[in-house]
């Protein structure tokens, strides 16, 4: 109900009503300031507790005896994180992963039948023995009931920055151990190995590494991978020709905590690469996981991703976990011998690879895209077996065929990116051979010695059909010059080579007792050639199951050249290439390894002799004939080289370089010809290197 007062008690209300506000204004600035500095101080103190996981106590490992009971954590499906009975049975010093104490526990509880007792998967899994905690579940035993685990103390684990001095190979119990009705009297880590009376074989009990969107063919670029680390290789989620995985992740995952389910990825994208493994401890966004090395290097950049369980598989020999990929939480920083060690803010650099692969038989294209782990040790292997199944998905064959490949590797030393193209063709399988150049490539610059040259950025474009664009170099021939074609002898009356044969044939017949000997050498004799001349070559090729075609190539005669016999060679581009490719792609069969270039090789040495930068190493390769190149060349056979006290200043300037010329064909070329010449106007017995610097000051000096 409102009253009507006299406007004099109206003002008078306004300025009571205006002072209250006024001090009501006051008071509210005074109590938001309180309240922002109540607010403060507990965002501080709640970042502090968000910084740091709860409070857990540590036991050592000298503090566990035999009896004592606990439990682990670990993930049997899903993302939910289960608990499971334990009992110590006794501590091995020294027996470690990082040459540490090792704990040997026992499954008890109803888990170790359902699951098949401690599963490859399970490493990492969190212990604790009166409720502190006591390390990480780190190794299995095959040759046992799979009831026993062995457990890598947490000490070793916090240590995993610093360096960790090697496991021993086999370390002998200070008293005899029994477990399963058996005795044992000491533990080893060698792989592979028969049983043993009295020796206790310990495995990481990592989860075997996950491979999806490959099939068997590029299995063995995974197992390569993961050689001499003990973890076995499985696919994951088997491929066909033309399947593709997609983004392997899955949507937000819950938080990470002792007891998650997690996965090292090395390749994601259209194809996948995991390893996985359970959390042992988070501290603030430090976390600690798996109890033992991935592959022991050190300081590395990994990606981190949650790990859903799909199942526990139970093998013939060992249980494991079967797992997906989920969503991407952080990075792996260290990767040292007693554990793991991941950042939960921050994300790792990654090599964008992208693919497009066309079939020319039925004009389809398919693109393919990649992220890599920056890790030049694994990006060979990692980048061969994505395109080499991107190849086979796309074609849906294995065979024969020619291709055209194109790609581009960008890195951090380079003053631009390493470019190449080339033509293949191959019988037996066209998809591999067309990989050998772009590994090569990736393995120059993982191998330079001049810089730290990391990859990048990478794309690969490959046209693929199954059409046989082969040719056979069959023959090579002089025909024509800038001065005509080159005479057989310089006393003759201006007949050529061929006339010059012609006119002794003829001799031959007529007069056949005469002839003789000296007849039969003069026809050896090989055609002569100029200093500086163009040589005109006719090169007889033959295409695949189809006449003979012939090419003319130009070449010419360097003015340097020793004087006496020569050889003009013609080739293909393809035999300048040395490969450094796995021999998997050179020789079409799994098989695992690396071919090398024999440093023995006269070829291999003089490159590398000429060496000076990596951007001289790259231009080289980028600039190497092409397999679908005609290459002349001419070099001197008499040449016996500089005199020894110009050797060194003669092998840095003045080298004397061979005459050189190609040209492009429209089939991948394989074979050599050769025709032996000899060349003339013979030079002052002195060095080529002086020779040149006589010819220079007389040029200077206007003498001729």
């Amino acid at each position: 109900m409102w009253r009507l007062l006299p406007r004099r008690h109206a003002d008078f209300n306004r300025r009571a009503v205006a002072a209250e506000l006024i001090i009501m204004k006051s008071r509210a600035r005074i109590i938001i300031g309180i309240l922002a500095v109540f607010a403060l101080v507990v965002s501080r103190g709640a970042t502090r507790c968000a910084g740091a996981a709860p409070a857990v106590s540590y036991m050592s490992a000298s503090e566990v005896k035999p009896g004592m009971e606990g439990y682990g954590l670990t993930v049997f499906e899903g993302l939910e994180i289960s608990r499971f009975p334990v009992k110590v049975k006794g501590v091995i010093p020294g027996a470690g992963v990082s040459g540490g104490p090792l704990i040997l526990i026992e499954l008890t509880g109803p888990e170790r039948e359902k699951y098949g007792g401690v599963s490859m998967g399970m490493s990492g899994s969190p212990i604790y023995v009166g409720g502190k905690l006591i390390g990480a579940l780190s190794m299995t035993f095959p040759m046992t009931d799979h009831h026993l685990g062995g457990v890598t103390d947490i000490a070793s684990m916090l240590k995993a920055a610093e360096y960790d001095a090697p496991r021993a190979g086999t370390v002998e119990f200070d008293a005899p151990f029994e477990h399963g009705g058996k005795v044992f009297t000491r533990i080893s880590y060698e792989t592979g190995r028969d049983e043993i009376e009295g020796t206790l074989f310990a495995n990481a009990a990592a989860a075997p590494a996950m491979v999806r969107g490959v099939t068997a063919r590029t299995m063995p670029f995974a197992k390569r991978i993961f050689e001499g680390t003990g973890i076995e290789v499985t696919d994951a989620g088997g491929a066909w020709a033309g399947a593709r995985t997609g983004q392997a992740v899955i949507g937000p995952g819950s938080e990470i905590k002792p007891g998650s389910s997690v996965a090292v990825l090395l390749l994601t994208g259209d194809m996948e690469v995991s390893a996985a493994g359970t959390v042992t401890h988070v501290e603030g966004k430090r976390a600690l996981m798996f109890g033992h090395p991935l592959f022991r290097k050190g300081d590395v950049r990994y990606l981190l991703a949650d790990a859903p369980v799909l199942a526990v598989a139970r093998g013939t020999d060992m249980s494991f976990k079967a797992a997906a990929t989920g969503a991407l939480r952080g990075e792996i920083t260290q990767d040292r011998g007693p554990a793991l060690v991941g950042r939960l803010d921050s994300f790792p650099l990654l090599i964008p690879f992208d693919i497009t692969v066309t079939d020319g038989d039925i004009g389809k294209t398919e693109r393919y895209s990649f992220k890599v782990a920056r890790d030049e040790d694994l990006l060979s292997n990692l980048a061969a077996m994505a395109a080499l199944q991107s190849l086979d998905n796309t074609i849906d064959r294995l065979g024969k065929g020619t291709s055209r490949v194109s790609f581009s590797i960008g890195c951090s030393a380079c003053e631009k990116p390493v470019e190449r193209e080339n033509m293949f063709y191959d019988g037996d399988d066209i998809a591999a051979l067309s990989l050998v150049e772009f590994v090569t490539a990736l393995q120059l610059l993982k191998d330079n010695k001049y810089a730290d040259a990391e990859a990048r950025k990478l794309n690969l474009n490959v046209e693929i059909d199954s059409r046989n664009s082969y040719a056979l170099i069959e023959k090579v021939e002089i025909d024509g010059g800038d001065e005509g074609k080159p005479e057989a002898e310089e006393t003759k009356t201006g007949e050529n080579a061929a006339s010059a044969a012609e006119t002794e044939a003829k001799a031959e017949e007529k007069e056949p007792s005469a002839a003789g000997e000296k007849g039969s050498k003069e026809k050896e004799k090989p055609p002569v050639v100029k200093r500086g001349q163009k040589l005109g070559l006719k090169v007889s090729v033959r295409p695949y199951r189809s006449e003979t075609v012939e090419e003319k190539i130009w070449l010419k005669v360097p003015a340097d050249i020793a004087p006496g016999r020569a050889v003009i060679s013609v080739f293909s581009g393809a035999r300048e290439l040395p490969s450094a490719a796995p021999e998997m792609l050179l020789i079409k069969i799994q098989v695992e390894g690396q071919e090398r270039q024999d440093e023995k090789d006269p070829h291999f040495l003089r490159e590398r002799k000429k060496e000076k930068s990596l951007d001289e190493v790259l231009k080289e390769f980028s600039s190497r004939p092409m397999n679908n190149e005609l290459v002349a060349n001419i070099e001197s056979l008499g040449f016996s080289g500089p005199d020894d006290e110009d050797e060194e200043e003669y092998e840095d300037e003045d080298r004397n370089r061979d005459g050189r010329a190609g040209k492009l064909t429209g089939w991948a070329l394989d074979g050599v010809a050769s025709i032996r010449v000899e060349v003339e106007d013979e030079l002052p017995k002195v060095s080529p290197k002086r020779n040149i610097r006589k010819s220079r000051i007389n040029t200077l000096k206007g003498e001729k």
